[in-house]
């Protein structure tokens, strides 16, 4: 995944902020979502879960449901876009 087109990101630390732009809202992602959004956008999405598993010491059965409905929330705001193949 990757941030759709016309959305800005701003990664400061462990916080995220990200926006449709020009007009917003500003999203303020902290902890496990900041790192939900880290994980999305950095590897394939098969593997988003343990990702995040491995950024959060949280483990990767539980928080499955979790990682899942906000990956489906960032999507339909459209914040993120699946990944073009190849």
């Amino acid at each position: 995944m990757r941030p759709a087109p016309h959305v800005g990101v701003i990664e400061d630390d462990s916080v995220v902020y990200v926006a449709q732009l020009p007009d917003g809202p500003i999203m303020v992602l902290e902890t496990g979502s900041a790192a939900v959004w880290q994980a999305a956008c950095s590897g394939p999405q098969e593997t988003i879960t343990e990702r995040v598993a491995a950024l959060t010491g949280e483990a990767g059965h539980e928080i499955q449901p979790y990682v899942e409905a906000f990956l489906s929330e960032l999507l339909r705001r459209g914040l993120l876009a699946p990944q073009p193949p190849g």
